[in-house]
């Protein structure tokens, strides 16, 4: 994924390369997880550094998710404690995102076999 900003930092562009372009049924069926800094190292960035990494998040969830894929951000769900430097998660960071993969898994199979059943009546 190609993440821009404009020379003023604010207008922000997001491109998705041509290799992740699968057919649409397919689409339904992946499940991108965009995963933020470490809350500490956030800290460190000045407000325009800040307003871009919260951007960048929020585009690429919106992206992903208007080009057909199933997305989910962590932003928000991690804390310090979770990440071994500002982009490695522990053991605690691993779990929580196993977690929120794990529910949303169950919610995409839920939908999957709920078109399916709706699909298949006479």
């Amino acid at each position: 994924m190609l993440v821009q900003f404009d020379e003023s930092g604010h207008h922000l562009t997001i491109s998705l390369p041509v290799e992740f372009d699968r057919p649409d049924p397919f689409k339904r069926n992946c499940l991108v997880v965009v995963s933020p800094h470490a809350p500490g190292t956030l800290s460190q960035f000045n407000a325009l550094e800040n307003e871009r990494e919260r951007l960048a998040s929020i585009k690429s969830v919106e992206s992903w998710s208007q080009s057909g894929y199933q997305s989910l951000s962590m932003r928000g769900k991690l804390v310090d404690e979770d990440f071994r430097d500002s982009r490695h998660l522990l053991t605690s960071g691993g779990k929580k995102v196993a977690h929120v993969v794990a529910t949303k898994i169950i919610e995409m199979n839920n939908s999957l076999y709920a078109h399916h059943a709706t699909s298949n009546v006479h």
